[in-house]
């Protein structure tokens, strides 16, 4: 998961480099913090992208 605009650049640069052919997912432009958690949904438009929530736990001090 990366922050700015390079997932499909790494993805490419992953799959000339390795053995990785499929089932690799790339994510970027995604702002996370500790404690966030992601959920992927099925991909869309012919397997090109996916749709992202981020949730954020929270914890109540007592």
């Amino acid at each position: 998961i990366f922050g700015r605009d390079i997932a499909n650049s790494v993805g490419n640069i992953i799959r000339r480099e390795t053995e990785i052919k499929e089932n690799l997912l790339s994510i970027d432009e995604l702002n996370l913090k500790e404690g966030d958690w992601i959920d992927i949904g099925k991909p869309l438009i012919n397997g090109q992208v996916f749709p992202v929530t981020v949730k954020s736990l929270v914890f109540q001090k007592n």
